[in-house]
């Protein structure tokens, strides 16, 4: 498995409607673009170490950055590596939770 650094919304966009947010933005005079969020920010690693929980296995990190890699703490293998390709930098963690904040006002 490789994985970014990035955080994301993990889920289906279904799911996760919000029909007020959704009726206030009609609501408005001229077209804008909105973001809507819950403000919350969780990790790739978040989600990487609660899924090897759900299958009884313990993840640990090695290395840093985008050398990290994530081992079994049973088997001792690695099975999450960093795709360079999509690392980001931690600082655009805090852009895209300032992003939602147009909705709040």
């Amino acid at each position: 498995m490789f994985l970014s650094q990035f955080s994301h919304v993990m889920g289906h966009v279904v799911q996760h409607v919000n029909r007020k947010a959704m009726w206030l933005m009609l609501q408005t005079d001229e077209p804008e673009d909105f973001v809507i969020a819950t403000g919350e920010v969780h990790s790739v690693r978040e989600f990487v170490e609660k899924s090897f929980k759900h299958i009884g296995k313990t993840i640990v990190w090695e290395g840093k950055n985008e050398n990290e890699v994530g081992r079994c703490k049973e088997t001792g293998k690695i099975h999450v590596t960093v795709n360079h390709k999509y690392y980001r930098p931690t600082e655009v963690i805090a852009e895209l939770v300032l992003l939602c904040s147009h909705a709040l006002h």
